[in-house]
């Protein structure tokens, strides 16, 4: 199908962008997930916002010596192949390798994965885990939001009208360099069932930082299973009562590739892995079977 009509517009900055917004535009970023959605008028849009001539918008930096400082509009392909990324948040660079194939990495973004909401999206999870913050401007001034904030329902953001995601601070240290991502997804590249990242905490009372995709209805900081671990240790039955304690509180995720106890096993696994290997130290890039 085509998309219905829609004004197009391609704002130079991100004040114009914010006032674009303002007057009820959707934004467009790498256009992976919009595009699909405007073919089958899933959505229809009055005015559509093109991001992508904004260039403060684009590109890694580490001025801060404490945090790096992503643009929303950076490719997946840009943060995969950062040696900067690489070096001080490695799960963050294994995240991006996974998301989709060449073409769309090479055309997605990161502040598009965060801002579509999908609960099992790879830069999502793996940004929560790292306790990254995203800056949202807009025409009256600006906020910052946890990540792990920022997803309201499943494909539904916690963006107001009118607001635009601009940049995404990831903090350094606190063992984010020997953090661990991983998935289970049915075929390489494909979108996962369920995904972790895990950051190891950074000294004896500092417990790990664990995040979850695909196991409730958005990405989430497993708080339940940092506790028993903390608690317990990192066994299987303490994982699995953190598990069941985070269902107990939240809405459990299903679609057809697999219902929520199904998930809470492979989400329970992968925990379990990356405890394992990010207490190991050794980075891995294998894929998960």
């Amino acid at each position: 199908m085509r998309p219905a009509s829609f004004e197009y517009v391609r704002p130079p900055s991100t004040a114009e962008a914010c006032r674009a917004l303002a007057d009820g535009g959707t934004a467009l970023a790498g256009g992976q997930s919009l595009l699909p959605l405007l073919k089958l008028r899933a959505v229809r849009p009055a005015l559509v916002v093109d991001l992508n001539r904004i260039t403060e918008l684009q590109g890694i930096g580490n001025g801060e010596a404490t945090e790096l400082a992503i643009g929303a509009m950076t490719r997946h392909q840009h943060v995969a192949d950062d040696p900067v990324v690489a070096s001080a948040v490695p799960l963050l660079a294994e995240a991006a390798r996974r998301t989709g194939d060449m073409q769309v990495r090479a055309r997605g973004t990161i502040g598009g994965n965060v801002c579509f909401a999908d609960p099992r999206a790879n830069m999502s999870t793996a940004l929560v885990a790292l306790g990254a913050v995203a800056v949202v401007e807009r025409t009256a001034g600006s906020r910052q939001v946890p990540v792990a904030e920022m997803f309201s329902d499943t494909r539904v953001s916690a963006l107001r009208p009118g607001e635009l995601l601009t940049r995404l601070h990831v903090p350094l240290g606190a063992g984010a360099d020997r953090g661990v991502y991983l998935e289970f997804a049915p075929q390489p590249n494909g979108v996962p069932i369920v995904n972790v990242a895990v950051v190891p905490g950074d000294g004896e009372l500092a417990g790990p930082r664990i995040a979850v995709g695909g196991l409730l209805r958005t990405t989430c900081r497993a708080t339940q299973v940092e506790k028993a671990v903390r608690l317990e240790g990192a066994t299987s039955a303490a994982i699995r009562r953190g598990i069941e304690g985070l269902l107990a509180d939240h809405e459990g995720y299903a679609d057809p590739r697999g219902d929520t106890a199904y998930r809470a096993r492979l989400a329970s696994v992968l925990i379990g892995r990356g405890l394992e290997r990010a207490a190991r130290g050794p980075r891995t890039t294998e894929r998960e079977v």
